[in-house]
């Protein structure tokens, strides 16, 4: 058996928190993050990010995918990542798509979602704020020195996760929509 290929299992929306009324710097050493929970398996094939021009940018930002510490901080461990050219990102905000590879997840597992820019760039992240937490699933995540905490206020970032589900064939082996191998697993998936 092999995968399906990489068109023949669409992606879907999997978590989200459009909410945008703020927004706030990245760049000079600075990294944010979201953590999330992941609603189902599958390969993470994209995020979109609501992103922003800063008047100093010209090299771009990036998003990595990584697992979380016991303490519900980004670990380091990558398991995606994806690139986004400066020029790309609306002058005054917009939804901007990024794909990543690499990124397999696991229904109820949490996971970090980094943004990062070019040496000496920033751009802008907006994010959600308000009475009610917009994302309940997760938190704000901020680095800077090396030392990364999180923001436990009423504020998420702007993002949406997109995955590509696993799927079970006739012979119960599980296969993904990219990039993925093969597992057998008797009859059940692997997390459910």
């Amino acid at each position: 058996l092999y995968p399906a290929p990489a068109d023949a299992i669409e992606s879907v929306l999997d978590q989200s928190q459009p909410a945008q009324n703020t927004s706030e710097e990245i760049g000079s050493g600075v990294e944010q993050g979201e953590v999330f929970t992941a609603g189902q398996s599958g390969y993470l094939t994209r995020v979109s990010l609501y992103l922003g021009q800063y008047v100093s940018s010209t090299g771009g930002a990036g998003g990595v995918i990584e697992t979380v510490t016991r303490d519900g901080l980004p670990s380091g461990t990558l398991i995606g990542n994806g690139r986004l050219s400066f020029d790309k990102i609306p002058p005054s905000g917009g939804w901007v798509d990024v794909d990543i590879t690499g990124a397999f997840v696991m229904a109820g597992t949490q996971y970090a979602l980094v943004v990062f820019t070019a040496p000496n760039d920033t751009v802008l992240w907006y994010a959600g704020t308000g009475d009610v937490k917009p994302y309940p699933s997760g938190y704000w995540v901020s680095q800077a020195g090396g030392t990364w905490e999180k923001i436990l206020t009423n504020q998420d970032w702007a993002f949406k996760t997109y995955v590509a589900p696993d799927t079970l064939d006739q012979n119960q082996s599980q296969t993904s929509g990219t990039g993925g191998g093969t597992r057998a697993l008797g009859t059940t998936l692997v997390g459910q």
